[in-house]
């Protein structure tokens, strides 16, 4: 998957660089992190290859801004994306590796810390996808949304999965982890290791 065709989608309406920067901390990072250097070189490249059009527009608030555009070889190239079999197997996980690496350092309280602040972050972006979840449905059932809106959410949905799984996850490692913990005085494991979020 490459960015070019995550913001080919998010750019179902005109929108700026800005715009699309926000949509991403919203919610888009939970599946696609973009800084919004990229985002915003990308757009420019995008633009130069006739998938996107810009124009300036007037800003109440300052200088004028750029607003994108899909065109219309914009639109075919993100149909043909969408309609092509699941992209799997490419997610860049770096902190599965960096878990990994921990064993390496031979104190296990580095581990507890990590999976914490891992546990934490994942808590924060599952909220925020809940609360995100929970505008959209507004007293509605899934069932009842049109096409677009049903697919919104079901993405929505993989993603709050996904976090829940993640968060239980850690939570299982620090337990395992707290139970391993051995006594200082060399009588078996321990129950003090700090596992509570910081």
């Amino acid at each position: 998957m490459s960015l070019d065709n995550v913001l080919l989608m998010m750019l179902d309406q005109p929108a700026t660089g800005y715009d699309l920067k926000s949509e991403f901390e919203a919610g888009a990072i939970t599946f696609w992190p973009a800084t919004p250097s990229q985002i915003y070189s990308t757009l420019d490249r995008m633009d130069e290859r006739g998938l996107l059009e810009s124009r300036l527009e007037a800003s109440a608030k300052g200088p004028e801004r750029r607003v994108y555009a899909r065109t219309a070889r914009g639109t075919e190239r993100m149909r043909e994306w969408v309609r092509s079999e699941p992209v799997l197997g490419r997610e860049r996980l770096a902190y599965i590796a960096q878990l990994s690496g921990i064993g390496l350092l031979d104190d296990p309280r580095v581990g507890v810390d990590f999976l914490v602040q891992l546990r934490h972050w994942f808590r924060g972006r599952l909220e925020t996808l809940a609360g995100i979840e929970a505008a959209l449905l507004r007293g509605r059932e899934p069932i009842e949304f049109d096409d677009a809106s049903f697919f919104d959410w079901a993405a929505l949905r993989m993603g709050i999965t996904a976090l829940d799984a993640r968060v239980r996850c850690c939570s299982e490692l620090l337990e395992l982890l707290e139970e391993r913990e051995p006594d200082p005085s060399g009588r078996g494991p321990r129950s003090s290791v700090r596992t509570a979020d910081a």
